[in-house]
């Protein structure tokens, strides 16, 4: 999941765990306040305990995948997880099995599958992101099966996905970040893993796109983060900015070491 956000309904930050070779599961992170039972003594004592827990799931589940898509759906109180991939065995990056087009939802106990009329085509790698302004989850690019990474936008409403077909939208990529910016009423996505076209590889890319609900528009500001893929981006409510942190560059070295702020009334990201 590319960010994890604490729903009204919900209660706790949900991880859908995608290991390859084993059962997907999932843990939640809740705060509990209740007493807890001091050690060696008949007395409570309060506790702000924090802290994951695997919770145990009726079937049907998704089943253990890699690379789906998934953000919290804030008008309909639940997680949306669309595509991933299911590999044979052992970890095979560049042999998947499968290729999802599902759709589940997650409600805080079950899983529930989804059998929307239209949907976007199978796919690994594509983020996803609640816009309120919109009532609905975005969700951008990914892979297809053959490694030819994706380009389209699609809503969901909770009952059906449709393809907005922006007259502008990024080039295709894969492992970009995803961020809803509640200040500019927008969607950011910064990088991710692009196509060469003569060599047919993954390059990084390194540009900055925002979405209105109806279009891409590429933003040009004087500072920008080093071309990446698989960074994490999110929006800060409290300083009404977007942060990105890591990610790897064309040499495959990952980062940790530097965060970037989208500022709401400057052109260009400010290192700090």
């Amino acid at each position: 999941m590319q960010t994890h956000h604490r729903g009204s309904r919900l209660g706790s930050l949900i991880l859908y765990l995608t290991a390859v070779v084993t059962i997907g599961f999932v843990t939640a992170l809740a705060t509990s306040t209740e007493p807890v039972r001091a050690a060696n003594s008949a007395t409570s004592a309060a506790s702000t305990d924090t802290s994951w827990r695997q919770l145990n799931l009726r079937v049907p589940t998704p089943g253990a995948l890699s690379q789906g898509a998934a953000t919290y759906d804030e008008a309909r109180g639940e997680v949306v997880l669309f595509g991933g991939v299911r590999y044979k065995g052992a970890y095979e990056m560049g042999n998947p099995n499968v290729v999802l087009s599902e759709t589940w939802t997650w409600d805080g106990s079950d899983w529930n599958m989804k059998n929307p009329a239209t949907s976007p085509s199978a796919r690994y790698g594509a983020r996803s992101v609640f816009a309120p302004p919109m009532g609905k989850s975005i969700l951008f690019g990914g892979s297809d099966a053959n490694g030819n990474p994706l380009n389209d936008t699609w809503t969901w409403d909770g009952t059906t996905w449709v393809n907005l077909n922006p007259t502008t939208s990024p080039p295709p990529r894969v492992g970009f970040s995803l961020a809803y910016d509640a200040n500019n009423n927008t969607v950011v996505l910064f990088g991710g893993l692009g196509r060469d076209p003569v060599f047919g590889f993954g390059i990084p890319l390194g540009d900055t796109w925002v979405f209105d609900g109806t279009n891409w528009k590429e933003m040009t500001p004087l500072l920008s983060p080093a071309p990446r893929y698989a960074p994490a981006l999110t929006y800060d409510s409290a300083r009404k900015q977007v942060v990105l942190f890591g990610g790897c560059t064309e040499s495959f070295t990952c980062t940790g070491g530097k965060k970037v702020r989208r500022r709401a009334h400057r052109r260009g990201p400010t290192r700090v």
